[in-house]
């Protein structure tokens, strides 16, 4: 998914150029995900901002991302 706080068109030039370079790779073996546009835009930030409070509160292990193996 391809989402962004820029402009529309932007968004879809980007789009067009990763499925172009997808189409180039050799994806033997490989599912290429769908490469979707997203409609969320400039709000992202903020949405994603404000799940910081439910990760902290119900989230077993919010630091699980940030782990070194060992």
């Amino acid at each position: 998914m391809i989402d962004g706080g820029f402009p529309g068109w932007v968004r879809e030039r980007i789009i067009a150029a990763i499925r172009k370079a997808a189409g180039e790779l050799d994806l033997e073996g490989v599912i290429l995900p769908d490469i979707i546009e997203g409609a969320v835009g400039a709000q992202a930030r903020a949405i994603g901002g404000a799940t910081l409070p439910l990760f902290s509160r119900y989230l077993i292990d919010t630091n699980v991302l940030f782990k070194e193996t060992a």
